[in-house]
């Protein structure tokens, strides 16, 4: 009879474990199915306790498949693979583009690809991720949250009836050229997206990604033109397809791609208004 009651606990105990572990193997499961889709963006970082300065126009991205990793790291694009240990640490390894940069910009990249590789422990909620070794806590928002705090930025849903015109574009960190009679626009229409191109219309869909970038396939007619101006429509037309990181406030609205080259755009209607040999489109009145 002993024996009998002996044989059903022990019996019972193994029973209990195998609930145990099949619990603790869905809860990891569920955290990296969880992760899968998700996007985050770098708003602090603390060393030693203390603050750390992110530079003005940092922009580390993380991105989340269901085995891979993705985003950019403040200079270059990144990719690799990762997963989530039983002890709730990422290891993630990872390769990236080597494209050259502002030494803040550079210098932060390095501590952001060395804090992700270096099996830290995270955590995250519907809205905030960290990564946290020894030393440091990284913690990151997800961008569409980050777009609608940001004392710069408007919520990225807003861009619906909205026209851009090109003023400015940076490449390695130098103006390039554009021509007095340049015109390049942009307008956004629910999913639907249309402009010039400088010689040709264009016309196509987009969507705004998690990760605060921009995705769009346009077609365009076939016309010719000035050999700058072909090139430039061909430089516009190559950024706004690769996926650039798209920010934009009242009055500005920018594209950045993984080179770091920055395209800058004004409302149309404010373009004349501050032009400084302008005046106000609204005060145009015939004078009789």
């Amino acid at each position: 009879m002993k024996k009998r009651f002996f044989l059903v606990g022990i019996f019972t105990m193994l029973l209990l474990c195998c609930g145990f572990l099949n619990a603790a193997v869905k809860k990891r499961d569920a955290v990296s199915t969880n992760l899968n889709g998700t996007s985050w963006k770098l708003t602090e970082i603390r060393k030693n306790g203390r603050n750390s300065r992110i530079p003005e126009k940092a922009n580390v991205t993380i991105n989340f498949l269901k085995y891979n990793i993705n985003g950019f790291g403040g200079t270059n694009g990144y990719s690799g693979s990762y997963k989530l240990n039983r002890n709730s640490t990422l290891s993630a390894t990872v390769t990236s583009t080597l494209t050259g940069g502002a030494q803040d910009l550079m210098n932060l990249e390095q501590d952001f690809f060395d804090i992700l590789q270096s099996n830290p422990v995270i955590k995250y909620s519907k809205d905030t991720l960290t990564l946290t070794n020894k030393r440091e806590i990284w913690t990151f928002k997800n961008p569409d949250t980050v777009n609608q705090t940001d004392k710069d930025s408007l919520p990225l849903s807003n861009l619906n009836e909205t026209s851009w015109k090109l003023i400015q574009i940076k490449k390695n960190r130098f103006n390039s050229y554009i021509s007095e009679n340049t015109n390049v626009t942009i307008n956004f229409s629910k999913n639907k997206i249309n402009g010039f191109g400088g010689i040709n219309e264009y016309s196509g869909n987009y969507k705004i990604n998690r990760n605060s970038t921009l995705s769009a396939t346009v077609t365009s007619t076939l016309m010719g033109g000035s050999l700058d101006l072909m090139n430039l429509e061909q430089d516009f037309f190559d950024i706004l397809q690769s996926n650039p990181v798209i920010k934009y406030s009242k009055d500005t609205l920018t594209l950045t791609n993984k080179a770091g080259d920055i395209w800058t755009f004004k409302k149309s209607n404010t373009v004349n208004q501050n032009d400084k040999d302008s005046l106000s489109l609204l005060n145009l009145k015939k004078n009789y």
